[in-house]
C-alpha cells in the first residue's frame, strides 16, 4: 500500500509540472484564458508544503489576470490580479509568524535549560539544532520576502476575495473612511480607493524620476526648515498624489494610507493642499495641510488593517518614556533628549496622562521590555540605525550596547528588528525619536520597513519616527 501512495505521489508531481509547464507555453503564445486554467489546474495539484512553487504559480496567474484585463479592459480581472498577489504577501507573512514563533519558544527554552546546562545536555544540544532550523528558515524567508517584492513590483497593493465570508468580514462599514492603496510603474502612478459600497481606479502619467526626487526635496526642506521648497515641493506631491481622486474623499473624514516604493517617506499629513498666501510667509501654522481635513493614518494592506481593527483598545490613558542620553564609548551624547522627555512630560500632565521615565542609566531593554507591556504610548529618544545588507541588525540602543551589535535575543541593551516581532507591546502609538533610524535607499526600499513591521507584530497599532539629524539641537521642539 506503501509503494502504491508513493507511485500516486510521484504520478501526481509529473502532471503537476507538466501542467504548470504548459500553462506557460499558452502564456507565451497570449492564449491567456487557456493558461489560466492550466495554472489553477497545476494550483490543485501542488504539494500544500512547497510554499515556493505555489507562491511561483499563484504569481502566474496574477500575471494571466493583468494580461487579460489589458485586452478586455473588464476590472474584474484586475481585481483578480489584486487577490491573487494578496494570496502571496499573506502566505508569506504568515510563515514569518510560525517561524517567529517557533523562535520565540526556543529562546525562552534555551534560557531555562542555560541554568543547568549539565544535567540538561542533550536537551540543550538538541535546543541547538533547532535553533540552527530556525535560522535556516530565517534566510529561505528572506529570499521568499525578496521574490515577494519582485511580485509588488508587478501588482497593485489591493485586493478583492471572493470568499463571501472573508469579504465580509473585510467589508467597509466606517461611511467616513477612504482606502488609498498606490502602485508605481516605470511612467505611471495607479491608485486603488475603497470605501463602503465603493472601488475605483485611477491612473496618472508621470515621471517616476521626477517624483522620487520631489519627495527627496520635500524632506531636506523639513530637515533644513526651508520654507520655500517645502510649499513648492509639498502642494506638488499634493496635486500628483491626493489631487486625482479630491472628489472621491470630498465628503470623507478619515483616510487610511497604504503607500508603496519610497512612498514610504513621505509624511502625507504636511501635503498642502493651496498654495500658501503670500501674507503667511514663514508661518507654517497658517499652512493648509491635508492634516486639517483627514484623520490620517497607515498601515502595509487593508489585510493588516483588519488585524488592527480587531485589537483590544489600551484605555489607560499612560505615558512611557525612555533617554539614555549619554553612552560611555562608540555612541555621541544627545544633549537634548532629557529637555525632549521633559517637555513632553509637560505636555501629558495638561492632558492628564499618567507617566513614567526611564533615563540615563535606568533606560535599560531589560526596563523597556519589563514596563512598556500596556502602556498607551511610548516614547523613545536614542541612537538607532538601519542596516541595508541585514534588516534583523536595525534597531534601537538603550544605555549599554555592547561593541559589536548581533541580532541575538538577549538583554544587551540592543533592541533589534529580530527581537521586535516577538515582544507583547500592545501600545496605541510608538514614537522612535532617533537621527538615523531611516536610512532608506531605493535598493532595499521593503527591508527599510522591517522594524515598523516588527512592531506591528507585537502589537503596536501606530509607529511614529523622527526624521531629525542629530545635529538640529531643537529636535525636542520639532517632536513636540
Amino acid at each position: 500500500m506503501e509503494k502504491v501512495l508513493k507511485i500516486q505521489k510521484k504520478l501526481k508531481k509529473n502532471i503537476f509540472y507538466e501542467t504548470y509547464l504548459f500553462g506557460n507555453i499558452l502564456f507565451d503564445k497570449q492564449d491567456y484564458e487557456k493558461a489560466l486554467k492550466k495554472y489553477e489546474t497545476a494550483l490543485s495539484l501542488i504539494d500544500e508544503k512547497n510554499i515556493s512553487k505555489k507562491i511561483s504559480i499563484i504569481y502566474s496567474k496574477s500575471k494571466t489576470y493583468e494580461k487579460i484585463y489589458e485586452t478586455k479592459k473588464d476590472e474584474n480581472f484586475l481585481f483578480e490580479a489584486f487577490e491573487n498577489y494578496q494570496k502571496t504577501d499573506s502566505i508569506i507573512y504568515e510563515m514569518f509568524n510560525s517561524v517567529e514563533n517557533v523562535e520565540k519558544n526556543i529562546f525562552y527554552d534555551l534560557k531555562n535549560f542555560y541554568n543547568d546546562a549539565n544535567s540538561n545536555a542533550l536537551k540543550l544540544y538538541f535546543l541547538k539544532n533547532k535553533e540552527k532550523f530556525v535560522s535556516k528558515s530565517y534566510d529561505f524567508l528572506e529570499k521568499e520576502k525578496f521574490l515577494n517584492s519582485i511580485i509588488l513590483q508587478k501588482f497593485l497593493s489591493v485586493k478583492k476575495n471572493n470568499n463571501d465570508n472573508i469579504q465580509a468580514k473585510r467589508e467597509i462599514s466606517d461611511e467616513n473612511l477612504m482606502i488609498i492603496s498606490y502602485k508605481i510603474n516605470k511612467s505611471e502612478i495607479i491608485f486603488y480607493l475603497k470605501a463602503k459600497n465603493f472601488i475605483s481606479v485611477k491612473k496618472l502619467e508621470i515621471k517616476i524620476d521626477t517624483l522620487e526626487k520631489k519627495i527627496n526635496d520635500f524632506i531636506i526642506s523639513i530637515k533644513k526648515i526651508n520654507y520655500d521648497n517645502f510649499c513648492k515641493n509639498s502642494h506638488f506631491l499634493y496635486n500628483i498624489l491626493i489631487s486625482p481622486f479630491e472628489e472621491e474623499i470630498e465628503n470623507k473624514t478619515k483616510l487610511l494610507i497604504i503607500p508603496y516604493g519610497f512612498l514610504y517617506r513621505l509624511p502625507f499629513e504636511a501635503l498642502l493642499c493651496q498654495s500658501p498666501e503670500k501674507n503667511t510667509k514663514n508661518n507654517y501654522s497658517k499652512l493648509n495641510y491635508l492634516i486639517k481635513y483627514f484623520e490620517i493614518s497607515y498601515n502595509y494592506s487593508e489585510t493588516e488593517w483588519n488585524k488592527f481593527k480587531e485589537k483590544k483598545i489600551i484605555d489607560n490613558n499612560s505615558l512611557i518614556c525612555f533617554a539614555p542620553i549619554e553612552w560611555e564609548k562608540n555612541w555621541d551624547t544627545l544633549l537634548h533628549s532629557e529637555e525632549e522627555i521633559e517637555n513632553i512630560i509637560l505636555l501629558s500632565r495638561k492632558s492628564n496622562i499618567s507617566y513614567k521615565k526611564y533615563i540615563y542609566e535606568n533606560a535599560t531593554e531589560k526596563n523597556f521590555l519589563l514596563s512598556s507591556l500596556m502602556k498607551k504610548y511610548i516614547h523613545i529618544s536614542s541612537h538607532g540605525f538601519f542596516n541595508e545588507e541585514n534588516p534583523k541588525l536595525s534597531g534601537i540602543i538603550f544605555k549599554n550596547p555592547p561593541d559589536e551589535l548581533t541580532d541575538s535575543n538577549t538583554l544587551d541593551d540592543f533592541l533589534n528588528a529580530k527581537e521586535m516581532f516577538n515582544l507583547k507591546i500592545n501600545a496605541n502609538l510608538i514614537v522612535i525619536s532617533s537621527c538615523k533610524i531611516l536610512k532608506i535607499t531605493n535598493m532595499n526600499e521593503n527591508a527599510s520597513r522591517s522594524m515598523t513591521n516588527g512592531f506591528f507584530c507585537s502589537g503596536v497599532s501606530n509607529v511614529i519616527y523622527s526624521m531629525w539629524e542629530r545635529k538640529l539641537t531643537t529636535k525636542q521642539q520639532k517632536i513636540l
